[in-house]
């Protein structure tokens, strides 16, 4: 067992309705981590299966893409930590979830991250009524936790809504004493340049497509999320990766605009004292890696 581990993001467009677009995209990534010696990468929510419902018309076509993906991750010798959602086996059923796997160098599935704070995005994906289920790590000396997008930024203004927890995720943390904490999220983004219609079919954009609100909007939820962030790593002793989509909800595979909409959270990694370790760029796809 390992002492260091190179730990890292791949900060990737990902289309809501081309798996196989997204599927290549994480060779890509593995590509890279395996040319840079990294351990373990990690990616945003949905980037396999896309972030939405339009996964549960194509169920079959994801299970065959999962499949292909978890071959080249295990020849590739990487851990990988996938954020998709799928149709999970489960002892009462095959359950819709949105989920994070966490998978080793071997490529054994060894632990599963489901999304407590699910929302209208995540379509008919069931929310985890289960404690925070934390983790060690199989090939170093590190306890672990995943957290998918809202599971960090759910807080009190939540409290006591039928299933979602009375404690933010973030406070029940505190308690758990983990080392490291993975998060991969995908929210609210947009093009900052004029694109066509089409580019705005899904409908959490349409309310928002009304550019004098959109940038007060991003600037209010960049302060939250980042504060958010480090002041969970400072309250929790531990560090975060957290990994965000290079592309807005809805992107309909239009290459110009990769680099034309700033992630809704920065990605990067934190050290326990909420210090970023990392400055990846806020555009774009990005690779980084953090050694700990």
């Amino acid at each position: 067992m390992t002492e260091t581990i190179r730990i890292a993001g791949a900060q990737i467009p990902i289309h809501d309705e081309d798996i196989e677009f997204n599927k290549n995209e994480i060779f890509k990534a593995l590509d890279w981590a395996k040319e840079n010696d990294v351990d373990l990468i990690q990616t945003p929510e949905g980037s396999l299966s896309g972030y939405g419902p339009a996964w549960e018309d194509q169920i079959p076509k994801l299970q065959k893409a999962l499949d292909e993906v978890e071959e080249y991750q295990k020849i590739s010798g990487v851990a990988l930590n996938l954020g998709t959602s799928f149709l999970n086996l489960e002892n009462c059923g095959a359950i819709k979830r949105n989920q994070i796997r966490h998978y080793d160098k071997e490529g054994l599935l060894y632990a599963m991250t489901n999304k407590t704070y699910t929302v209208h995005g995540d379509g008919n994906s069931v929310p985890s009524f289960h404690p925070v289920q934390s983790f060690n790590m199989p090939f170093v000396k590190l306890h672990g936790v995943g957290m998918i997008c809202n599971d960090m930024w759910g807080a009190v203004q939540e409290q006591g809504t039928d299933y979602k927890p009375i404690k933010a995720l973030n406070e029940i943390l505190t308690e758990k004493h983990v080392d490291i904490i993975f998060h991969s999220t995908n929210a609210f983004s947009f093009p900052e340049i004029e694109v066509d219609d089409k580019e705005w079919k899904t409908g959490n954009l349409q309310s928002l497509r009304n550019i004098e609100h959109q940038f007060p909007i991003r600037e209010v939820m960049d302060m939250w999320t980042e504060a958010w962030l480090k002041m969970t790593a400072f309250r929790a002793s531990c560090s975060i990766l957290t990994v965000d989509c290079a592309t807005h909800w809805g992107w309909t595979g239009n290459e110009d605009l990769i680099d034309k909409c700033k992630t809704s959270s920065p990605s990067g990694f934190i050290n326990n004292l909420g210090e970023w370790q990392t400055d990846v760029p806020r555009y774009g796809r990005q690779y980084f890696y953090h050694d700990i």
